[in-house]
């Protein structure tokens, strides 16, 4: 996220360690109290927690503040966590019935705060119009890490 913030592109992030938080408002990102809230600003929404567990929660769960509660149609969101194809067929579902796509781009390999590649594939057979803009402004995001 820093390379996004220091590129000029409009970042806000939500993390459970408020000192990663406080160190990308301080480059000027904006925060947020949830995944929800992140999602309500956010056309597209990345996604790099540690396991299947965690990332159901932030899309799907956690009491109305996960990211599907927020996110609006058109909107993409792109999971960048090591997860199984079953949990990321199930978000792209239930993503799916309010017009969001998904992306499942497992990143791979790590250099300080930047990721070394990212490998994509859909999790949905065919994106919306505007989601499909989303996804070519998302490779051209990714470049900027890669």
């Amino acid at each position: 996220m820093h390379n996004f913030v220091r590129a000029g592109f409009e970042v806000t992030i939500h993390d459970l360690k408020p000192e990663l938080v406080a160190d990308l408002v301080a480059l000027g990102a904006k925060s947020a109290a949830t995944p929800r809230a992140v999602a309500e600003q956010s056309d597209i929404i990345a996604s790099v927690v540690m396991n299947d567990r965690q990332t159901l929660e932030v899309f799907l769960e956690g009491d109305g503040t996960g990211v599907l509660t927020g996110a609006v149609p058109g909107s993409l969101i792109v999971i960048h966590s090591t997860v199984s194809p079953a949990l990321c067929k199930q978000v792209a579902h239930v993503a799916a019935i309010k017009g969001i796509g998904v992306i499942d781009a497992a990143v791979t390999g790590y250099r300080s705060d930047v990721a070394c590649s990212v490998v994509a594939r859909t999790s949905v057979r065919a994106l919306a119009r505007e989601t499909v803009g989303l996804f070519q402004t998302w490779r051209r995001l990714i470049s900027v890490v890669s």
